[in-house]
């Protein structure tokens, strides 16, 4: 049986060139498009986090909405003055303005 084997002349042919040009360009293309699939893979990702981060956001606004509601009930205002130890107010007195006074009238 005879071993098949190869000419030193096919390295030198036009079909070798165009065979190792085809192959570099496959090997180009494969390398990148994983150069891009990662690069689009880690924004991916970075959005997800983007995405979480601003639900976490609106979640700790929308508590903190409800709590400041809380605070600034009428009954958590009331219970505060009584603590503070502030009078009741019995009767209002309001200064007149006369004709010529430095301040401006609306």
């Amino acid at each position: 049986m005879r071993t098949p084997t190869v000419s030193l002349r096919f390295f030198t042919t036009r079909s070798f060139f165009i065979f190792f040009a085809l192959v570099f360009l496959l090997v180009g293309v494969v390398v990148a498009y994983l150069i891009s699939a990662t690069a689009r893979m880690g924004s991916d990702y970075a959005l997800e986090d983007l995405e979480n981060k601003i639900a976490a956001v609106r979640t700790q606004t929308d508590s903190l909405q409800i709590e400041l509601s809380e605070t600034n009930s009428l009954q958590q205002i009331l219970e505060r003055s009584s603590s503070l130890s502030y009078t009741q107010i019995t009767k209002v007195h309001y200064i007149e303005r006369s004709g010529s006074a430095p301040f401006a009238a609306r």
